[in-house]
């Protein structure tokens, strides 16, 4: 009961003197010589729709039906939100309009002033660098001759809807709007040229880099199993011989006329990971060469001086020679 006592008292106290007050303030605007009519909206229609929703929350509420009540009461507040943002709108815009499609063209003529650089930078790549490298951005300028013509035919309607004669304001503003965002795209397909430029010479210098990279594993890993022929296994060495043509392959289409270096960085940095990784296997392999080494080395020694003690002793030496001997057969 409180929720639809509230509901009538926000009716009859705000929201109904709210349309009257709209309604008063088409008639302000009419006598300063504004149609406030166009195609995209009617203000007496919303008000009538305003009205009409006033009514039926009124029902809703004499019904005892809280939920119908807060329903309606949400439309009749959207509806006269949107009157009363356009009626504001129609004021502000019957003189900002022009000034809006001024700043509309002057925009356009800087996104067009940007063009001939972009070119130029396009004129780089496809001379330079792969197609297949920046395809995609490749019609980029193609895209963005079309948005300023598009840009163009709506300055000029919104210039055409700010007539006094035409009066169409609301309309005029939706087509700079949509102006607007063409321009944004326009910029985005613009600076994605000089975007994709840096990435491919950010690939080319990381390629080169993993490349020397590659080259300085390998070259560790070539000295390791050299000196240590006998313990390094044949993983590394396998890695080591098949390499060899890798490198020399990666270094040839680096050097061949507009490389793709985005896949030259990709096999750069893999070859670099793989021998990288083997010169460390092959490290590991000498490394516990080293230590079965020293075992066998240590045992050897103990052995040996068992077989001095056992040697210098009177005692019955049989059990412990066969142990010995067992010991003896293990190390080797």
């Amino acid at each position: 009961l409180e929720l639809l006592a509230a509901a009538a008292t926000r009716v009859v106290d705000e929201l109904t003197p709210a349309i009257a007050a709209e309604a008063a303030r088409v008639v302000e605007l009419r006598g300063k010589g504004l149609r406030v009519r166009e195609p995209i909206f009617d203000p007496e229609a919303r008000l009538a729709d305003a009205r009409a929703l006033a009514s039926e929350v009124l029902e809703a509420i004499r019904a005892g039906d809280p939920a119908r009540t807060e329903a309606q009461l949400g439309e009749l507040e959207e509806v006269l939100d949107g009157t009363r943002e356009r009626l504001d709108a129609t004021g502000r815009l019957h003189t900002e309009l022009p000034r809006l499609v001024a700043e509309r063209r002057a925009a356009l003529a800087a996104a067009r002033g940007r063009t001939a650089p972009a070119r130029v930078t396009l004129g780089e790549l496809e001379k330079a660098y792969a197609h297949a490298s920046f395809a995609a951005e490749s019609d980029n300028l193609g895209e963005c001759d079309a948005l300023f013509t598009q840009i163009e035919t709506l300055c000029s309607d919104a210039e055409q809807d700010g007539q006094a004669a035409t009066q169409r304001y609301l309309a005029g503003d939706e087509k700079l709007g949509r102006a607007a965002a063409a321009l944004t795209a326009i910029t985005e397909l613009l600076d994605a040229i000089d975007q994709r430029k840096s990435e491919i010479e950010a690939a080319t210098a990381h390629a080169r880099a993993e490349l020397a990279r590659a080259r300085e594993a390998r070259a560790t890993l070539g000295k390791l199993a050299g000196a240590h022929a006998h313990a390094v296994g044949a993983g590394p060495v396998g890695v080591l011989e098949s390499s060899e043509h890798a490198l020399a392959e990666v270094d040839e289409t680096m050097a061949a006329p507009r490389p793709e270096w985005f896949g030259l960085d990709q096999r750069a940095s893999q070859l670099a990971a793989v021998l990288t990784d083997a010169a460390a296997v092959a490290q590991r392999d000498i490394d516990a060469h080293a230590a079965a080494e020293r075992e066998v080395s240590d045992g050897g020694a103990v052995l040996e001086r068992v077989r001095s003690e056992l040697g210098a002793s009177t005692v019955d030496r049989a059990p412990a020679n066969a142990r010995l001997a067992a010991a003896t057969g293990e190390l080797e």
